[in-house]
C-alpha cells in the first residue's frame, strides 16, 4: 500500500466549532447539574439500566424544577 499525501485536519473552520463555542459549551457543562451520580455500574440486563436512567433523569428535572422555583420566590 502507498501513502500519497497526509490528510490535514483543520483545527477551526467550517466542519469544527470555532474557539468561542468550545469555550461555551465547557462553561455550560461545568455549570450543568450531574444527574447521574459518580461511579461504576453493572447491570444484568439493559431494562435494568433504563430503568436508572430514567429515575436519575427524572430525579435531575425535579431538582432543576426546584431551583428555579426558589429563584423565582427571591425575585
Amino acid at each position: 500500500m502507498r501513502v500519497i499525501g497526509r490528510r490535514k485536519i483543520e483545527e477551526f473552520g467550517a466542519r469544527c466549532p470555532s474557539p468561542d463555542t468550545i469555550h461555551w459549551i465547557a462553561d455550560f457543562a461545568r455549570r450543568a447539574p450531574r444527574v447521574v451520580p459518580k461511579g461504576i455500574y453493572r447491570y444484568r440486563s439493559h431494562e435494568e439500566a433504563d430503568r436508572d436512567v430514567k429515575e436519575w433523569v427524572a430525579n435531575g428535572v425535579v431538582e432543576r424544577l426546584q431551583e428555579m422555583a426558589r429563584r423565582r420566590k427571591s425575585t
